[in-house]
């Protein structure tokens, strides 16, 4: 029990380096090579209102639970040469009443916890530009399909159907896409796991048939 308690704060502790790292080496990057950061946002308030069926109305006070959650997401972009891009997207929360994390399709994955806030490394990777094809390495948005409602091929993200168009999470992922024309092109993902066997990869092809968009996609979804 000792131990495993030690390897769990370890792992915390690990996270948090690694979130702070990544944010320091951002702005050590943009600036040495002196880049304009483009700095972007937006903020949000949810509130929730949870009714409990099994609870009597006579017990008004227990049958309905209160909560609500801020969120201030900042986006960072630099740009040190026409070839290279950099992205950083962090998320501050703040929880109040039984909320104690984002609800719906959206996760904390990698986060810090100060006192009532919540700091989430939601993405942080760079593109890469070459004269055949383009490269975006690190935790970023991956989508596969283009169905708002269903998307069986994306394996990556699940839909809420009240909010098909909410804000997806980030995964650490190596994204290659090889233009094939202007409506053609070929786009190959690999999201690393423990192991090969678990990890998750997909090759989606893409084109145009008399205006109509086709596509033909390979997934492992680990």
């Amino acid at each position: 029990m000792v131990k495993e308690n030690k390897k769990a704060g370890l792992g915390i502790l690990m996270k948090k380096t690694v979130i702070f790292t990544l944010i320091t080496f951002f702005w050590l990057f943009t600036f040495s090579v002196s880049a304009a950061v483009d700095i972007s946002g937006y903020f949000e308030n949810r509130f929730y209102l949870v009714v409990e069926p099994d609870i009597k109305w006579s017990h008004v006070g227990e049958k309905f639970s209160l909560g609500d959650y801020n969120r201030l997401r900042l986006i960072l972009k630099a740009s040190p040469s026409d070839k290279v891009r950099v992205n950083v997207a962090l998320d501050f929360f703040t929880f109040h009443g039984f909320i104690t994390s984002p609800l719906g399709t959206y996760g904390q994955t990698e986060s810090v916890e100060i006192e009532n806030l919540s700091i989430n490394l939601d993405r942080v990777y760079i593109d890469l530009y070459f004269k055949h094809f383009d490269i975006s390495i690190g935790k970023q948005r991956i989508a596969l399909g283009v169905s708002y409602l269903w998307a069986p091929l994306d394996i990556f993200n699940r839909v809420n159907i009240l909010e098909p168009k909410e804000e997806k999470p980030g995964a650490n992922a190596i994204k290659m896409y090889v233009p094939l024309g202007a409506s053609s092109g070929i786009m190959g993902v690999f999201s690393p796991d423990n192991n090969f066997e678990t990890s998750r990869y997909a090759l989606r092809a893409k084109t145009q048939v008399w205006g109509v968009d086709m596509g033909l996609t390979l997934i492992r979804s680990g």
